[in-house]
């Protein structure tokens, strides 16, 4: 009975996987244009594509080394106002 069980569990979680595989490989994608044809003046933009579950691209979070910061406009200035984080996007 038990060996029955644990088969069975073994069996729904594999089409569970599976599942989830085939639901990423039909609703994923690529991108439709190279991304330097976003900028610009006149920047061509891709048509609007909706989908059931939205393709999500995160950037890495990337820090600045040290005594490195980002050049401020005139009369401001840029500060950090903390250092040493295990996640950079993580208080």
């Amino acid at each position: 009975m038990k060996k029955r069980l644990i088969t069975t569990t073994l069996v729904v979680s594999l089409v569970l996987v599976l599942v989830v595989i085939v639901i990423f490989l039909i609703f994923g994608g690529v991108a439709a244009l190279p991304p330097i044809s976003g900028y610009g003046p006149n920047p061509e933009l891709p048509t609007p594509d909706q989908r059931l579950i939205p393709v999500i691209n995160v950037a890495k979070a990337t820090g600045w080394t040290n005594g490195q910061k980002p050049v401020a406009a005139d009369g401001m200035e840029v500060t950090a106002f903390s250092s040493g984080l295990d996640h950079l996007r993580w208080l």
